[in-house]
């Protein structure tokens, strides 16, 4: 993208200078937040008091999960006083940061607010940085405080042990480097467009979730029937009527080798390389076979089942992932896929896994080939899974354009916050 549109919009810069933050080109200036921006940190909590002011707060996790900040949010409604209103309400290009977090790596996350707030305030745990508008651009300057340069000095600055903390101090001794004030601008402007971009691809993927989701319970409840099955009954069975545990005992490899583990939650499994075979107490492991269902005892309670993928065909496992084979002429994998990624499969999941919590909880291997399912015949299961995959496909394409627009963006921040590449302005 970024080369598409380099003759109509970029040029490629070579003087640059050695600054306190590395190199940069020669127009650009090294100056402190407190120079440029107004650092205020704000106290207003989430309590409504009689007698105070009511207001909409925006907190700690609307800045957290969102870049820009505007009217459409859901703020909380609480209370502040005049005074605290008069110093805390948000203004259009005012940048807010998390100025505490529970790792330094997620301090100072930016939001930009985007336009005029009615009642809106700035909530606890959060700083105000209200930029002196002839220096810099609020807009440019929610990009520029995630450049590497600029986040690793409040990575440096946070204090703490368990929960990390900036100080007004820090905050304002925090360096950042700065083009011409058009330049930011352009900049600015370029970098919204890939945001707006990745959000609206954010929402697409989010209604293709809603639309399977909606999909999946009048399925699986039998409200929605193809024409050709109607009529036809469905059958509570027993996982045991077309699962079959299968155990491939292998012994446990003397040099590295390639491991299965499984997500909770039903996200599927993941692949771990075991570089010391000798730190496994085990003597023997078990070896998988494409199209397995494979649970974890431990984690069953949590959701963590999966089918396996073709591949990680012949990948290892321990005596705590049992391995299950299909029975297809009774149950189809795919249909199964989808069924047992349900909040009622969860549960069913939880209530054969009794005692505390984590590794406590084990998953009864017995219990779980009697928990029962309904399943419609054979041929209606296929057609729904079909159905079901292709409603899987759209949101892996989109999630594929959502990480494309993501590299795609990350590649021109890397240029243009550091002045690698120029942008053209108009004068």
């Amino acid at each position: 993208m970024l080369e598409k549109h380099a003759k109509r919009t970029f040029q490629f810069q070579q003087e640059m200078r050695n600054t306190k933050l590395g190199m940069y080109p020669e127009e650009w200036s090294i100056q402190r937040l407190s120079d440029v921006t107004e650092v205020r940190s704000s106290n207003v909590d989430k309590k409504y008091i009689a007698g105070e002011q009511p207001v909409l707060l925006c907190n700690y996790m609307d800045v957290f999960n969102n870049d820009y900040i505007h009217n459409q949010m859901k703020f909380m409604e609480a209370s502040a006083t005049d005074s605290e209103i008069q110093k805390f309400a948000l203004k259009t290009e005012d940048v807010i940061i998390t100025k505490d977090s529970e790792t330094r790596e997620e301090i100072a996350e930016p939001s930009v607010v985007v336009e005029e707030l009615k009642y809106v305030v700035c909530g606890y745990h959060l700083a105000i940085l209200r930029p002196k508008r002839n220096f810099v651009s609020g807009f440019f300057l929610k990009d520029i405080l995630r450049s590497p340069n600029v986040h690793q000095q409040f990575v440096r600055f946070a204090n703490g042990i368990t929960r990390f903390g900036l100080t007004l101090s820090s905050i304002r001794n925090t360096l950042v480097p700065l083009p011409p004030l058009p330049e930011q601008r352009r900049i600015a402007k370029i970098l919204s467009t890939w945001d707006e971009a990745i959000a609206l691809t954010e929402r697409r993927i989010k209604a293709a979730q809603q639309r399977k989701k909606a999909l999946m319970q009048r399925l699986f409840t039998g409200r929605l029937r193809f024409r050709e099955f109607e009529g036809k009954t469905w059958r509570e069975v027993q996982l045991g009527e077309f699962l079959t545990m299968n155990l491939r005992k292998v012994p446990k490899p003397s040099i590295s080798y390639s491991a299965l583990g499984i997500r909770s939650h039903g996200k599927g499994t993941f692949r771990k390389e075991v570089e010391d075979p000798d730190k496994i107490a085990m003597t023997h492991l078990y070896k998988v076979k494409s199209g397995d269902l494979i649970v974890s005892i431990t984690f069953a309670w949590e959701g963590a089942i999966a089918l396996v993928k073709e591949g990680d065909e012949g990948r290892l496992v321990s005596h705590r992932f049992p391995t299950y084979v299909f029975d297809r002429e009774k149950a189809d994998p795919d249909f199964f896929k989808q069924l047992m990624v349900t909040k009622r499969f969860f549960y069913e999941l939880g209530l054969i896994s009794p005692g505390g919590a984590g590794r406590n909880r084990v998953m009864s291997k017995k219990n779980f080939l009697k928990m029962k399912v309904k399943l419609p015949p054979l041929k209606e299961q296929q057609r729904c899974a079909e159905v079901l995959c292709c409603a899987d496909k759209e949101i892996e394409l989109l999630t594929q354009k959502l990480a494309a627009l993501q590299r795609q963006k990350k590649g021109l921040m890397q240029r243009l916050l550091t002045g690698r590449v120029r942008v053209r302005v108009r004068v």
